[in-house]
């Protein structure tokens, strides 16, 4: 199977539906053994590898090459699961470094990803997701002239996702957040979609961003995240409130905000990278 190769200089960044919505990566590395998470009847299992279990940063990965994929989709380049793209491209456009060490850590990142399985019986359309899959199917070196790629092949699932635009856009800051705001950031979008609000229950929020901290442990790391890449959050006693800048929900935020007495300021919230 011939592969497709990652050469966009610019790209829309995108991530998959399934893994915004549910806690597939962890928030650092000392994640170790099984994960069991269920909501709403739905159940997902997620097991680790000798290496760990892929993280938030490891998922930088996928991001990159659903990225690419769907952007060749949109101007008609025929696309499929296999992936070939350049270590240092990679690294240059999701702002780490170009050393040694970084290209060791991306290594590890690939070992992460296909390691770490899960199983589960969510429903994304009419795609299956079969059990004990991974993120990553297979990869591997590739030596092109001076320049050392990977060939990362994706499971059959989640091309599948790519193909029916189960993707969804995400914020150009999305790689200058910290591991927590990244997770809040793509539940909160996921939910929210285009709607100006949106009630999430905010113990669900939790277990699904993957911080095992007391419900007031969890309330003072939102109130450093009250603004969020277009997004804004607050929350009460039951849910966290999830408002959309751009689809008219900054005037809700203000209102719910004084309801709350909280006191608004500009620039109030905002994130510190």
């Amino acid at each position: 199977m011939a592969h497709f190769e990652c050469k966009m200089k610019y790209i829309t960044l995108r991530s998959d539906i399934f893994s915004m919505f549910w806690p597939i990566y962890a928030l650092d590395g000392k994640s170790k053994g099984y994960v069991d998470f269920e909501y709403r009847g739905v159940s997902l299992t997620i097991t680790s590898s000798e290496f760990g279990r892929a993280t938030v940063k490891d998922k930088e990965v996928i991001i990159y090459c659903l990225s690419h994929l769907m952007a060749a989709q949109n101007m008609k380049i025929k696309i499929n699961r296999k992936v070939l793209f350049c270590r240092y491209d990679f690294l240059k456009t999701t702002n780490r470094g170009t050393s040694g060490k970084d290209y060791k850590i991306l290594d590890n990142a690939l070992k992460r990803l296909k390691g770490t399985k899960f199983t589960t019986d969510a429903a994304i359309s009419d795609i299956n997701i079969p059990e004990d899959t991974s993120m990553i199917e297979e990869f591997r070196k590739v030596q092109i002239n001076e320049n050392v790629y990977w060939e990362v092949t994706l499971p059959e699932w989640l091309f599948a996702m790519v193909e029916s635009r189960k993707v969804l856009k995400l914020d150009d800051g999305y790689f200058k957040l910290k591991p927590f705001e990244r997770r809040l950031y793509e539940v909160c979008k996921k939910c929210c979609g285009r709607k100006p609000s949106y009630e999430f229950p905010i113990d669900n929020m939790k277990k699904r961003i993957g911080v095992k901290l007391t419900i007031s442990q969890f309330k003072r790391r939102l109130r450093h995240c009250r603004e969020l890449l277009g997004l804004r959050v607050l929350y009460d006693d039951r849910d966290v409130l999830i408002f959309n800048i751009t689809a008219g929900g900054s005037a809700l935020f203000e209102v719910k905000a004084k309801e709350l007495g909280i006191e608004v300021k500009e620039g109030d919230g905002q994130n510190e990278h």
